[in-house]
């Protein structure tokens, strides 16, 4: 099985927050909350999703540089 993507991440979020207001107003407070719970969920795995993409190695942040390993645009020195 496939990791899920920021997508997946953030579609979940949006429908889990519809369905907690929804489920709030109407006096479901119990289901609302357990929704607004999954949504928290969802967004702090998108959250960690993009902090993932923006970590580079440690020689690129001793360096002030980008290595090949972290940059597609690498040209060498």
């Amino acid at each position: 099985m496939s990791k899920p993507t920021p997508e997946y991440y953030q579609a979940k979020a949006d429908l889990c927050e519809k369905l907690a207001i929804q489920q709030i107003f109407s006096g479901n407070t119990d289901m609302g909350m357990r929704n607004i719970m999954r949504m928290t969920h969802a967004l702090a795995e998108l959250q960690l999703k993009e902090k993932e993409d923006e970590i580079i190695c440690s020689w690129c942040l001793d360096n002030s540089k980008s290595c090949k390993a972290c940059d597609d645009s690498y040209e060498g020195e």
